[in-house]
């Protein structure tokens, strides 16, 4: 017999944080039990372990400060409980410790309700958010990841007043002074100072901090280390990501090493890294010397942690963290990172790799596991990218002798793509049947399919029954181009016409193909319309994620230039033919909107 609980009770029971109901869907459940949590602790810290009413809601949690396809509503209502629900829950805690002992009496001291212990969780030197300056010699500091909010209004007064003390008025947004001049101060290392000098009262500490600011953005020895030679000696290769700078085009001598993704100059300063002016770089050499030996300094540095993570099929991902801000631009000496870390060279194709922040590497050698290795590696960058406080690139690229092609790209709905799969494809087969294609595709068979038959314009007028001879004399006599020991026999080929609603097709059957990019099939187009002929090929391919072996239609929509339409096909004609059909004829036009008609007394003027 059902309970029937008394209304004037439902109120007191939701304001308890009462679950009335076990079968609502997966958001909606976990997120009563996190506000049940936090009507109990005021917060949403909530470890991973912890249970609610036998609920693992703090793993829900979890899974919710890694999402990246919240929505705004979600989103809203986990704001409107904790303002701080995406942080660590480590460091969430400390920081409101922090919060608590600054409230009391401004300094940082042992006691119960604020241990250095935790004060010392709470500021994590080295994984936060960087604030660089926009005055021509950006100056970032590596600050933790109070860096998102709003200063306190003690400590914010006592900004404002120790810069007006230095001569320089400034605004405050979040943890960063602007001037009148637009030079941007990062203050995201106060928490760090507070925690290390818990002895110095606090507003002596931030007296000294920002003088120790202002000498640096403002003072004579800024983007300096001594004399020429000296700042020369002390440079180091710095990757940032192109949009967090005001104006990048400030900058002529950063080197775009990907797409979005400029390599700088830098100098550690004592508040963190001063990346240099083009007036600073002019003045000590040229910048090309500049960046090549501050590579080779930077391939100098010492590993600070590095692990091999296991991805399943003998391969393994291998993962270089470190507190320092360099450690993601070690990608620009990744040959010799990997030297290091596996005690061999690459190989020849080189590595996969990302560098979601500046303090991660992650990194693969291209290799026949690299399939294997890939997923974990695209999932991984884009997890630590959305969940750091310092982000640097949500991409995977492909490192080839020094240079980065992007694999990923960002698509419909913010989820990722991968891109460049027709060169992914083209390598993974070849090293993935290595001993029937030890050196890429056979030139009788390849140029055949992907060069003289495009490029051949009278075959249209050949009747059908001679199409086969003449097929047979075209592999003959482009055969007798090639040394004898490649030349190679016609078996399988053969060809006929098609005609396909207005559209005439000649689809040629090739020799078996035996490594990548080598053709099943190709079909040359002559479109109802009028235009141009086309070539479309059927190419063998091992796709890069799964390693499964199957077809990709290309075109070669001029010479030289090749368009990857479709993956995840298969070696079988009436797919192949099908699928250029519906390349040749033209998308539908969109559907007329119905006309609006007005409703009397219900439209807007």
């Amino acid at each position: 017999m059902p309970v029937l609980v008394d209304p004037a009770r439902i109120s007191e029971l939701d304001a308890l944080g009462m679950i009335w109901s076990k079968n609502a869907n997966t958001w909606e459940r976990g997120y009563a039990y996190a506000k049940a949590f936090h009507h109990q602790h005021d917060r949403l810290a909530i470890p991973a372990t912890a249970k609610f009413d036998d609920y693992a809601v703090g793993a829900w949690m979890r899974r919710r400060r890694k999402a990246v396809g919240l929505t705004a509503d979600q989103v809203a209502k986990l704001d409107t409980l904790d303002e701080l629900w995406r942080l660590d829950p480590d460091w969430t805690r400390s920081y409101r410790r922090l919060l608590a002992c600054l409230a009391a009496d401004g300094t940082l001291s042992e006691g119960p309700e604020c241990s250095v212990r935790g004060v010392s969780q709470a500021v994590q030197p080295g994984r936060g958010r960087w604030r660089p300056r926009t005055d021509g010699g950006e100056l970032l500091s590596q600050e933790g990841t109070m860096g998102r909010h709003e200063l306190e209004p003690e400590l914010a007064a006592l900004v404002r007043t120790a810069f007006a003390q230095a001569g320089t008025q400034v605004t405050l947004h979040g943890d960063v002074a602007r001037d009148d001049q637009g030079r941007d101060y990062g203050l995201g290392g106060l928490p760090e100072l507070m925690a290390a000098r818990p002895e110095v009262p606090l507003g002596e500490l931030v007296r000294s901090h920002v003088l120790e600011l202002v000498a640096a953005v403002q003072g004579p020895g800024a983007g300096r280390a001594g004399t020429p030679e000296e700042t020369a000696a002390r440079l180091y290769p710095l990757l940032l990501d192109a949009a967090s700078l005001a104006d990048s085009a400030q900058y002529p001598h950063a080197l775009e090493v990907a797409p979005g993704i400029l390599e700088f100059l830098a100098l550690e300063s004592p508040v963190g890294w001063q990346v240099l002016t083009s007036e600073a770089v002019a003045e000590l050499a040229d910048a090309a010397w500049l960046r090549r030996a501050a590579r080779a300094r930077l391939a100098r540095l010492p590993v600070e942690q590095h692990e091999l993570r296991p991805t399943g099929g003998g391969g393994g991902l291998h993962v270089v963290t470190g507190k320092s801000a360099l450690t993601g631009s070690r990608v620009l000496a990744l040959d010799t990172l990997y030297r290091e870390v596996a005690g061999r060279e690459l190989p020849p194709d080189g590595a996969v790799v990302a560098f979601p922040t500046p303090f991660c590497l992650l990194f693969a050698p291209f290799d026949v596991r690299v399939p294997e290795v890939l997923q974990t590696l695209i999932e991984t960058a884009a997890h630590e990218y959305a969940a750091s406080g310092a982000p640097l690139s949500a991409h995977t690229y492909w490192w080839r002798d020094g240079e980065l092609t992007p694999l990923t790209a960002v698509g419909e709905g913010g989820l990722l793509d991968l891109v460049n799969a027709d060169e992914v494809i083209a390598a993974v087969t070849r090293l993935a049947d290595p001993g029937e294609a030890p050196s890429g595709p056979r030139p009788h068979h390849y140029r055949f399919a992907h060069r003289l038959l495009p490029s051949l314009t009278h075959l249209d007028t050949v009747p059908g029954e001679r199409i086969g001879g003449e097929l047979l004399r075209l592999w003959g006599e482009f055969g007798d181009t090639l040394p004898a020991d490649q030349r190679l026999a016609p078996d399988g080929l053969q060809g006929g016409f098609v005609q396909a609603g207005p559209h005439r097709l000649l689809l040629v059957a090739l020799p078996v193909p035996r490594a990548a990019t080598e053709a099943f099939a190709v079909v040359l187009a002559w479109p109802g319309d009028g235009s141009p002929q086309r070539a479309f090929a059927l190419e063998f391919a091992v796709d890069p994620i799964t390693g499964e072996r199957g077809a990709v239609l290309g075109e070669w929509e001029q010479p030289g230039r090749h368009r990857l339409h479709r993956t995840g096909m298969t070696a079988e004609a009436r797919p192949f033919l099908q699928a250029v059909v519906a390349l040749l004829d033209p998308p539908p036009p969109p559907p007329t909107p119905p006309a609006k008609t007005k409703r009397r007394g219900f439209f807007r003027r």
